[in-house]
């Protein structure tokens, strides 16, 4: 018994020396956050060395000397050899100038970094006799620039000098349905201004039509002049929106509408590219054109060469369905809902994957309804087709009962009141 005492005494006196220490640890992170500590912490990392940390910089290509423009919150990287050795970190500041110790401020406002980089040399060679030096380009500034007009989040955003437009508005969420991309704005601060086509860097990844930018740009995108010539596109897109943790998907019709600007002598086949409709999830064979009320179906996966050459005209309608991946089962089933097509299934395989409830028909009333035609074919036998939906219907006894379970608590409720009423 006296030995357990002893335990229990000696572990009680160790948790007390660790609850101490969490004191004093606690009371010491309180004091840094006070102003006393801070001044300390000035004398004490006064005379310690600087310790260096590269960032590294997501760059496209090395940074050309002769087009890369100076500007504030560059950083140069100098090194001096010969009778001393000495390197600085030299920042541009904002009025475009840097300082270097013991040589001074030197204006480095307009230029191009190769010759900031040479001026900079020559200021040494001009103050130190049987010196050797380098000048690196160490950091590289960031700007800002401002995106405004047909676009989801425009506003000031912050980029270096090797971003280009398309960074910006890919970092805005992208441009809205009515916006024009062929003809989009870049004004500088000399009150000059540049209008790019960036859908072509878009479909033919043409950079000249994607230019840098520069501090304080404002770019404008603008809407879509419906007084000129323009095309409307539809896209039939089908989300699937999951109901079970099982496999069933129920899809949701969703159509997405864009606005484009006509280029003269544009055709279908080229407008196409234009826009990036060409992809794996687009439905080719068809395309619908909707013009002055007429529906002309376009098949563009056999008949290319022919829409090649097809004219397109102000205020048409292009609508561009996906391809249907999946079968949807309807009914007296289980789980209803959008199930992934399989090649070589038949409508039984879908009905036994959903399950068949108690009062469904046989199997040889499963009916499945063919898109775009509607045809109604009947028996499980039946192949399926992407985008088939099968209807199970239900036995008519079940349809009879279902009836007589609504109508009989209506009827004892007329005659409940009936009885009510006529005492």
């Amino acid at each position: 018994m006296k030995k357990i005492i002893s335990i229990i005494v000696i572990l009680a006196g160790i948790l007390f020396a660790q609850s101490s220490d969490l004191k004093e640890n606690s009371s010491l992170f309180r004091e840094r956050e006070s102003f006393d500590y801070k001044g300390s912490m000035e004398e004490l990392y006064k005379n310690r060395t600087f310790l260096r940390s590269v960032v590294p910089q997501v760059l496209e290509k090395e940074v050309n000397e002769e087009e890369y423009i100076v500007g504030p919150g560059d950083i140069f990287l100098i090194n001096v050899f010969g009778q001393f050795e000495n390197e600085y970190q030299a920042f541009v500041a904002p009025d475009g100038t840097v300082v270097i110790p013991s040589l001074g401020q030197i204006d480095l406002k307009g230029l191009n970094l190769k010759t900031a980089k040479q001026k900079i040399l020559q200021k040494i060679k001009e103050t130190y006799i049987d010196i050797k030096a380098t000048v690196s380009f160490y950091g590289m500034k960031k700007f800002r620039v401002y995106l405004t007009g047909a676009v989801f989040s425009p506003g000031t955003y912050f980029v270096q000098g090797t971003d280009r437009v398309s960074d910006v508005l890919d970092l805005s969420g992208g441009s809205k349905e009515w916006s024009d991309e062929t003809k989009v704005e870049i004004r500088h601060l000399d009150d000059s201004c540049d209008t790019v086509n960036l859908a072509m860097f878009y479909r033919e990844a043409d950079k000249k039509s994607n230019p840098l930018l520069r501090s304080g740009d404002m770019i404008y995108v603008p809407l879509v002049d419906l007084s000129k010539a323009y095309v409307v596109v539809e896209n039939k897109a089908e989300l699937a929106v999951k109901r079970t943790t099982f496999v069933s998907h129920i899809p949701e019709n969703k159509s997405t509408i864009k606005y484009y600007s006509l280029v003269e002598g544009e055709t279908l086949a080229m407008f196409m590219r234009r826009i990036s409709a060409y992809n794996s999830v687009i439905d080719l064979s068809g395309l619908i054109l909707i013009r002055n009320r007429e529906k002309i179906p376009i098949d563009m996966l056999n008949q290319y060469e022919k829409y090649n050459t097809f004219q397109l005209q102000s205020k048409d309608r292009l609508i561009i369905p996906d391809i249907n991946t999946y079968v949807y089962v309807q009914g007296d089933v289980r789980i209803p809902g959008a199930y992934p097509y399989n090649v070589n299934l038949t409508a039984s395989d879908y009905v036994g994957r959903a399950g068949v409830l108690e009062w469904a028909k046989g199997n040889d009333y499963v009916m499945v309804v063919r898109p775009g035609s509607n045809e109604v074919l009947t028996g499980g036998n039946v192949p399926i087709k992407k985008g088939d939906t099968i209807i199970v219907p239900r036995k008519n006894r079940a349809i009879i009962r279902d009836y007589i379970s609504i109508v009989i608590p209506v009827v004892s409720i007329i005659l409940s009141t009936y009885s009510i009423y006529s005492r």
